[in-house]
């Protein structure tokens, strides 16, 4: 009797949650993408980890190793309270990239795809989750093919490229904070004190 409550309780938990949430979420082990479009499980296995705080911001980068991909940044950042990030997700990814030029390529439940522009021209492929102006979910580093293919919803091509060189991360700056550049305090809320 209690395996069918168990398995009715966890019928009735995804029914609640529905079908179309959209998730971007990191183990160890794989990355799921999911919303009422895009269904992909990534596995592989982390590489590299680094974790920092620049307050009011934490941030956490995993490096991430799958068959179709052999190097993509997942990336964490969340914001304390009461602050907020100031401007679109365009300018965010254009500062903390230090970017010539940010590109929304197409948006899809809660999914948002940008074509980054570096100042010599090279270009990275990202995917980023905002489902609030406190946090932002980033993977980044897809190639082409992949990034074009993950727009459709098609399978994802198998790279068999070795790359040795690291892969290419963001640089939040502390100067950015201070400045004003990337986060604002939200109206009427006020910094607790410690």
């Amino acid at each position: 009797m209690s395996l069918f409550r168990s398995g009715l309780i966890v019928i009735l938990g995804l029914i609640f949650l529905g079908c179309s949430s959209t998730q971007l979420h990191y183990d160890p082990q794989q990355i799921t993408l999911h919303n009422s479009f895009l269904h992909y499980t990534l596995h592989g296995k982390e590489t590299d980890k680094n974790a920092f705080r620049l307050s009011p911001i934490s941030i956490d980068q995993r490096v991430f190793s799958t068959a179709y991909e052999p190097q993509l940044v997942f990336e964490y950042a969340r914001l304390d309270a009461p602050y907020k990030f100031k401007s679109t997700l365009s300018y965010t990814l254009g500062e903390i990239f230090h970017a010539k030029s940010v590109e929304s390529i197409k948006s899809m439940d809660g999914f948002s795809f940008f074509v980054i522009t570096f100042k010599d021209d090279s270009i990275l492929y990202a995917l980023a989750k905002n489902h609030s102006r406190k946090q932002l979910h980033l993977l980044y580093g897809f190639s082409k093919e992949n990034f074009m293919a993950m727009q459709d919803n098609r399978p994802l091509n198998l790279h068999h490229v070795s790359k040795t060189h690291l892969p290419i991360k963001t640089h939040w700056r502390h100067q950015q904070i201070i400045l004003g550049e990337l986060i604002e305090q939200q109206p009427g809320m006020k910094r607790k004190r410690p």
